[in-house]
């Protein structure tokens, strides 16, 4: 469907959630390149001079120091109690959920624009039961204006009509906020959409086998599933911050002292030259935790509770589905045998409207009795309608939660 397309490409909770995506890869990225050594710069200067006088009246010396040094410093943690590890794992698990929030927020869109669509559909048809309905008693309306003044045998049709073209209203309200458009760009739903044919439909599968299907696939399971993941790897990291650590570093550097004088006696410069060697050391540190005032412990209890709260969530979200799935399945199955049975009504109804109609033409029966089998009719009709859309709409709930696709 183009609408739920075009919902999925603008709409901004989508958007958002998206960039969110976005931080979730480059901190995924950032944690991978954590376990590349760093490398840093260095560089200092410092000059400082002194004043001497000499016995002499006039001439003194003037002494100056300068000292710099010039280098690199390369640093790499070999082991960090497994942290970098945990760390990327993740980072990972979390850009998994973000697109699995990205993926059930698009599955609600999904849903409300094609509920939005379908209930659009079954209004206009309904619509048109309805004109018709008011086509057959305005045929009747000269006969019974003796039994009724003007106007009111389709007075009920009309108000009928009138609430149907509300709900339209509404439900194109609630498409043009899925969608993120204006109300007036919401043109007519195309009633050429071709609908499965309910006759030939036949339930194979079990509620149990639908749920592991849905199960599989449906983003907020698969974000309950993956929430759990990243608890345990906090735990993993909280254990961490109980391990040694060993980082090695290897500095390259030049430095110089460099003192120099000027005697204002005989008027000589004496200075050395600065940054004229060179220096390379390398180091190594140890870090073994003995007592951190037992935070790694009530942060590992900490996260502990925090997964089984994730696996309660799971559980919630498996039980929320499994109602879902049952709930869409059993009134699918009951839709079919009342449209199957609204079937069998409509046939029988429209062969004794057809006889009254031909009774009323004669004289045979009343005007009165033969708009109680108009009306008898026209409830049938509205029944069939009714049950053929709660069929259709069940299904399309029942193929979204096993496919993650909308199907008509």
């Amino acid at each position: 469907m183009e609408c739920i397309d075009y919902a999925l490409q603008h709409n901004i909770d989508v958007k958002k959630l998206q960039l969110q995506q976005s931080i979730a890869s480059n901190n995924l990225v950032q944690s991978k390149q954590n376990i590349l050594p760093s490398l840093n710069g260095f560089a200092n200067y410092s000059a400082t001079s002194a004043m001497f006088i000499t016995p002499e009246a006039k001439p003194f010396i003037e002494n100056s120091t300068r000292a710099g040094n010039i280098g690199l410093a390369v640093e790499l943690d070999v082991f960090k109690g497994l942290y970098n590890v945990n760390n990327i794992k993740k980072q990972d698990l979390l850009l998994q959920i973000s697109n699995q929030n990205v993926a059930s927020v698009q599955s609600t869109i999904m849903l409300e624009v094609a509920t939005a669509f379908m209930y659009i559909i079954y209004n206009n048809e309904k619509l048109k039961t309805i004109d018709l309905q008011m086509q057959r008693t305005m045929q009747q309306l000269e006969v019974t204006r003796k039994f009724f003044a003007a106007g009111e045998c389709t007075e009920a049709d009309a108000l009928q009509k009138l609430h149907i073209n509300n709900e339209i209203d509404n439900r194109k309200l609630a498409l043009a906020q899925a969608m993120e458009v204006k109300l007036d760009t919401v043109s007519d739903i195309a009633l050429g959409l071709e609908l499965p044919l309910i006759e030939s439909f036949v339930t194979q599968q079990t509620i149990e086998e639908l749920l592991s299907k849905a199960c599989a696939i449906r983003p907020e399971i698969v974000l309950a599933q993956t929430n759990i993941k990243v608890k345990e790897t906090d735990i993993a990291l909280s254990r961490s911050a109980a391990l040694p650590s060993l980082s090695v570093g290897y500095n390259v550097y030049t430095s110089s002292n460099a003192p120099g004088f000027y005697n204002y006696q005989d008027m000589t410069i004496y200075q050395e030259k600065m940054f004229n060697n060179f220096y390379g050391n390398f180091s190594a540190r140890l870090t073994v935790p003995i007592f951190n005032k037992f935070t790694v412990k009530h942060d590992l209890a900490n996260k502990k509770i925090e997964k089984q709260v994730a696996e309660f969530d799971l559980q919630n979200s498996n039980k929320e589905l499994y109602n879902a799935i049952s709930i869409a399945f059993r009134n699918l199955n009951t839709a079919k045998m009342e449209y199957d049975k609204q079937l069998k009504i409509l046939e029988l109804t429209k062969k004794t409207y057809f006889i009254a109609e031909k009774q009323n033409e004669v004289g045979e029966i009343s005007s009165y009795e033969f708009l109680l089998e108009k009306n008898k009719l026209n409830e049938t009709e509205i029944s069939l309608l009714i049950s053929k859309y709660e069929f259709l709409f069940n299904k399309m709930v029942l193929d979204f939660y096993t496919t993650n696709r909308i199907t008509m």
